[in-house]
């Protein structure tokens, strides 16, 4: 196996056919015979170590981000000290620090999927409530104490989209009920859902529903006049 801890710096890294923020304080647990690579945008230092063992599965091949976990960096630092140092009996002492370490990073996976949820679950609220007003990203992922970067992509990683592709959404939706139940027009339904101009929402409507916003009104209309009459 190997733990790759970077120390600094920013880019990404590819295991298998999955890519994952690199930032300060992640890091990645790659399994034997995965292909993987990296991409950097600002160059930084990290720690390395391969090792032989039994790790879960829940742990490989995935990437963590340990800014609240630094026993992991500093299990890792005794590690190599023992190495450097070559006191009696390092190995054995290697080896429990490897077990201990393995045991930090699966409890990490535990905490690290509550705290997504939370702060996705939260994200999402936010977004379902303001939707209709100018969104400040960067303000949002500071927040959640999160950079933007992996902000956009652990919310993206638990709800399968972007936070602006769900944003998008939430506009949309809201402009299917202003259609169906109001006389708005489609200018002052775009104002009112916060898209650029008319000509943007039509496109993105287009897009996701199929027809344009004039015939969705009319299909839907068509559709309540049938139910009445039934």
């Amino acid at each position: 196996y190997e733990l790759v801890y970077y120390l600094s710096g920013t880019g990404a890294t590819l295991l298998g056919d999955t890519e994952h923020l690199i930032e300060s304080n992640t890091f990645t647990v790659i399994q034997p015979n995965t292909v993987h690579s990296e991409r950097h945008h600002s160059q930084g230092e990290i720690l390395f170590i391969g090792f032989e063992g039994v790790v879960p599965d829940s742990i490989a091949d995935r990437s963590f981000s340990a800014s609240d976990a630094q026993v992991i960096l500093s299990t890792l630092k005794g590690i190599f000290a023992e190495l450097k140092n070559y006191q009696p009996d390092y190995k054995k002492i290697i080896q429990f620090k490897l077990q201990e370490l393995i045991v930090y990073i699966t409890r990490l996976t535990q905490i690290n999927k509550k705290v997504k949820n939370d702060t996705v679950e939260y994200a999402v609220r936010y977004i379902e409530q303001y939707y209709s007003m100018p969104i400040n990203w960067k303000e949002l992922a500071n927040s959640c104490n999160y950079s933007y970067d992996y902000f956009r992509h652990m919310f993206k990683e638990t709800t399968g989209v972007s936070p602006i592709e769900y944003l998008i959404t939430c506009k949309l939706n809201a402009a299917k009920e202003l259609l169906t139940h109001t006389q708005l027009s489609c200018t002052e339904i775009a104002s009112r859902c916060s898209f650029s101009n008319n000509v943007q929402f039509s496109q993105l409507f287009q897009e996701a529903f199929g027809v344009s916003p004039t015939e969705y009104r009319k299909a839907s209309k068509a559709k309540s006049n049938t139910e009445v009459n039934l």
